[in-house]
């Protein structure tokens, strides 16, 4: 069954895209990627430690299971709201809302690359070298 777009019916509805929406949803969308980039590179790092065996294998394990659940999550979250702008809203006809919407992407992807980076340092740390993670957990305590 079809089901019109909102933004065909509404006149106003584009403005409401470009201004609103584009903004959060391409801010929301990068940081969706990334985190699902980031569990799947954290599924690695916990299959390489595993592999190494110099901390726990319960630790590896753990993070092998939070990598695959996070990047589950993550990438069905960007799929499943991305499926509902475009078809139940209308979301990336006018050139507007692309432009707001990749503007934000740009400013999301800079202030979270150096986050994700240290995030990425820290799950092979956590992995590889034997207490690392119990310092890490006691010291966000």
């Amino acid at each position: 069954m079809y089901l019109p777009s909102i933004a065909y019916t509404l006149p106003w509805m584009h403005w409401f895209l470009a201004l609103i929406v584009a903004p959060f949803w391409g801010m929301l969308s990068v940081q969706f990627f990334l985190q699902g980039c980031v569990s799947i590179i954290g599924f690695c790092i916990g299959s390489i430690g595993e592999r190494k065996g110099l901390v726990p294998p319960q630790t590896n394990r753990m993070a092998m299971l939070a990598g695959a659940l996070g990047a589950a999550v993550a990438f069905g979250l960007l799929a499943t709201i991305f499926y509902l702008l475009v078809e139940f809203l209308g979301f990336g006809q006018s050139v507007q809302e692309k432009m707001m919407y990749f503007i934000f992407c740009v400013v999301a992807v800079v202030y979270m690359v150096p986050r994700l980076a240290r995030n990425v340092r820290q799950q092979w740390r956590n992995a590889t070298v034997p207490g690392a993670f119990e310092a890490y957990m006691s010291d966000k305590r």
